[in-house]
């Protein structure tokens, strides 16, 4: 896999900013890490009931991934 962060710590990464500028703004890119089952970057999104994990997306929707997505 291509160096496309360098690991923080619990699989955090930091986010390359070929990452953070197609990334959607409202997503906390702090807690970003990349699933090595999938290859897609995955944040913890802290919403008022709960936490969950969620996938990192572009402005446009698109999950964003290290590989392709295989369907």
């Amino acid at each position: 896999m291509p160096n496309d962060g360098a690991s923080t710590g619990a699989g955090f990464v930091t986010v390359p900013e070929s990452v953070s500028s197609i990334a959607a703004p409202y997503q906390d890119l702090t807690t970003a890490r990349i699933r090595p089952d999938d290859g897609c970057f995955w944040y913890t999104h802290r919403g008022p009931v709960e936490t969950t994990e969620l996938p990192l997306r572009t402005t446009g929707g698109n999950p964003i991934c290290t590989r392709p997505v295989s369907q």
